[in-house]
């Protein structure tokens, strides 16, 4: 079994998606049942999140984990902090 975790924001919802497809592509088609995504949702709507799942499901993983925080408050970007 492995566990797989990414974790998406309103801004990266269609590279989290992506990254599922490619997750799914792969590993061997039985392979998909060991395989568990987690997905942490910081800030999208519950349907965004919910949609990573179902993509999930949709691509043939056999369990999925959705969690969804608030974000923390604002930090700056690490290449921003430097100046």
């Amino acid at each position: 079994m492995h566990a797989f975790g990414l974790r998406t924001d309103q801004n990266h919802l269609s590279p989290c998606l992506v990254m599922i497809a490619a997750l799914a592509d792969s590993l061997a088609p039985r392979a998909h049942q060991g395989a568990i995504p987690r997905i942490l949702a910081t800030g999208p709507a519950p349907a965004r999140a919910v949609l990573s799942a179902h993509s999930a499901v949709k691509t043939g993983f056999g369990s999925i984990g959705v969690a969804r925080r608030t974000p923390l408050r604002p930090s700056r970007m690490a290449e921003k902090a430097g100046r």
